[in-house]
């Protein structure tokens, strides 16, 4: 949806990939991934969190 809004070759897209620390766009992937934590095993100590997905973009934006 992103991209039908702001092509990847765009100005917009190129400001906003330079404005996250990771350098790139988040992919399915990544999200997935998180998904796929909370769902396993490995989380079963993990209670309460707030976990941003975001390539560090929220970096001393985020609320503790």
């Amino acid at each position: 949806m992103f991209y039908a809004n702001s092509p990847p070759d765009s100005q917009q897209t190129k400001e906003i990939v330079n404005s996250v620390p990771m350098k790139r766009m988040v992919q399915a992937d990544d999200v997935a991934a998180v998904g796929g934590y909370f769902l396993s095993d490995s989380a079963s100590f993990t209670t309460g969190q707030n976990l941003y997905v975001c390539g560090g973009s929220s970096l001393g934006k985020a609320p503790i």
